[in-house]
């Protein structure tokens, strides 16, 4: 009797023992070796089965040929039984922590890499944002080349981008069936799409093909080339509306200068009549001489292409057009602007003088937009002194190197100065110190100056007066960017 209870308790152990084998050898990702584990006690087990048959064998059977059955090996085999029992229930619980533990890392690890391509996805298109600026081409092109790179098989990922018509893709970019999109919105309303796809699939069966971590950054990248037409857009009108109210400015500055104008005018006008008067008295006399007629008629045309050259810088001066920013001679630029002022300090007694310096590299600007700064702070100077000057006043228009890769304008007079408390908002718009002035003469000025990426400001001279200076950056480039 106690050998078939030892023999029965051992059966019954090693089949538990059997279950938790197996239940481990699925909790360690069917290990090879807990699948050996398991067929060991899956043998043991059959052969603790058949030992309960011989036993129950030998106990209904009266032949005299059926074995007995050894209750020491019974007890060893109950034993061993309890032993594994014991050990698996005590190594299984810690092997499902350790395995449990082991895919939340390999769970956090996959998350910590699609992050730091996410972030390095959208890093990436805010370094080019900051470095194309106002080329939305470009943006989107590069960016198009960062999308892929942020996916979790960037290596069959292709990314295409439809705005407004326009479409960029990526080289390898085609119709596939794995593929999400998401919209580009502008001020709320749907532009275009982003999409992303798949060329083959990598994932495992039953997976989807894009994880909720990819659907959140496209979701980003769109609402980010959103954000980047938006700004493209009210750049483009800011632009706008500074060219219309610089031209409107420029307008009004000749409609004051209009008897300065005039003036500058009647010279060459007055030569060119007194010329072709004098030939025609000679040519009535009779008494002529053909060198003496030619001398005159050529002297008659210099001062009429003096008068040509005159009305051609007014009409460039106040010609409504695009702003074109391109590498310019700065020392051209002024000389202009001080040749335009020159009129008007002539009518008024005063004297402008140019110092140019040599050597200076090419600026990036726009040479209208630059000359109608120069001859807005020139007039002011002259406004200043023609109170506080008597006898005349100087204004002396200079240029410097300034610092890496920059180019100054001074313009310094000999007036008054500014009164105490207006060197700070001089530049605000509306603020003028003259009775009749507007206030948006130096806030235009500094808002060209500030999109050629420079920078406009005033100091007080030690003896009298006041010089206004401004920098523009040096070099070539596209887009207004100097590199």
């Amino acid at each position: 009797m106690l050998v078939a209870v030892v023999t029965f308790l051992a059966t019954f152990l090693q089949l538990v023992a059997v279950v938790l084998a197996i239940r481990i050898w699925r909790i360690t990702g069917r290990s090879s070796v807990w699948l050996i584990i398991s067929i060991v006690a899956l043998l043991m087990a059959v052969r603790r089965i058949l030992s309960y048959s011989r036993l129950l064998s030998h106990s209904l059977s009266s032949r005299g040929d059926v074995e007995p059955i050894d209750l020491t090996s019974e007890w060893v085999g109950l034993a061993i039984s309890i032993l594994m029992v014991a050990g698996m229930a005590w190594v299984g619980p810690l092997l499902k922590s350790v395995y449990q533990s082991r895919e939340d890392l390999s769970r956090q690890a996959r998350e910590l890499d699609h992050r730091v391509r996410e972030l390095n996805c959208l890093f990436g298109i805010a370094e080019v944002v900051d470095r194309l600026g106002g080329s939305l081409d470009g943006i989107i092109r590069q960016t198009l080349e960062l999308i892929p790179n942020a996916w979790r098989f960037p290596e069959v990922a292709c990314a295409c981008v439809l705005i407004d018509g326009r479409q960029y893709q990526t080289a390898n970019s085609r119709v596939t069936p794995w593929s999400m999109r998401q919209p580009i919105l502008v001020l709320g309303r749907s532009r275009g799409e982003v999409q992303v796809g798949y060329l083959e699939q990598r994932w495992a069966d039953g997976d989807t093909p894009f994880v909720p971590e990819e659907q959140r950054l496209l979701a980003a990248v769109a609402e980010r080339l959103g954000k980047v037409v938006e700004r493209h857009e009210s750049q483009a009108q800011l632009d706008q509306h500074r060219e219309e109210l610089a031209r409107v400015s420029r307008l009004s500055t000749m409609g004051e200068m209009a008897s300065s104008l005039a003036h500058e005018l009647n010279q060459p006008l007055a030569a060119v009549a007194n010329y072709v008067r004098g030939c025609q008295r000679r040519l009535s006399s009779g008494a002529w001489n053909q060198d003496e007629l030619l001398r005159a008629m050529n002297e008659a045309g210099n001062q009429a292409e003096r008068a040509g050259q005159i009305l051609g810088s007014l009409r460039d001066f106040v010609a409504a057009r695009e702003p074109r920013r391109v590498p310019t001679d700065i020392n051209r630029i002024v000389e202009t602007a001080v040749d335009l002022a020159g009129t008007e300090a002539r009518v008024r007694g005063m004297a402008i003088r140019f110092v140019p310096a040599r050597g200076l590299p090419p600026v990036l600007a726009d040479a209208v937009q630059i000359e109608q700064v120069v001859l807005n702070i020139a007039r002011n100077a002259f406004e200043a002194m023609s109170s506080a000057c008597p006898n005349g006043g100087e204004v002396v228009v200079s240029t410097a190197a300034g610092g890496p890769a920059e180019v100054q304008v001074a313009i310094r007079d000999s007036g008054p100065g500014l009164p105490a408390g207006a060197m700070d908002r001089v530049f605000d718009a509306f603020y003028t110190t003259k009775p009749e002035g507007m206030g948006i003469g130096l806030s235009i000025s500094r808002s060209i100056i500030e999109a050629h990426r420079g920078r406009l400001w005033v100091t007080p001279n030690e003896d009298q007066g006041v010089t206004f200076r401004f920098t523009l950056q040096a070099g070539h480039g596209e887009n207004g960017h100097v590199v």
